[in-house]
């Protein structure tokens, strides 16, 4: 699971499941251009408020991405 928060418009924001895709591979987070991953004002913010996840966080131009390491199963299970 992970969360996207706009800089620019809050309709933007949004909160994802991510599953493997057998056509991209299951790798994530993806590498994009220009997202900095390692971002630790934001994932020291929502570790505060969720201290149950290890939580990594990115930046960009155009948002803040958050996503919570090794949690979860895979549909199928």
């Amino acid at each position: 699971m992970w969360i996207f928060l706009s800089v620019d418009d809050a309709g933007q924001d949004a909160f994802y499941l991510h599953t493997p895709n057998p056509n991209i591979g299951s790798h994530f987070p993806e590498e994009f251009p220009g997202v900095h991953w390692g971002s630790s004002e934001l994932a020291a913010l929502f570790s505060e408020w969720l201290p149950e996840f290890s939580l990594v966080a990115a930046r960009s131009s155009f948002g803040f991405f958050l996503f919570a390491e090794g949690y979860g199963l895979s549909l199928r299970q």
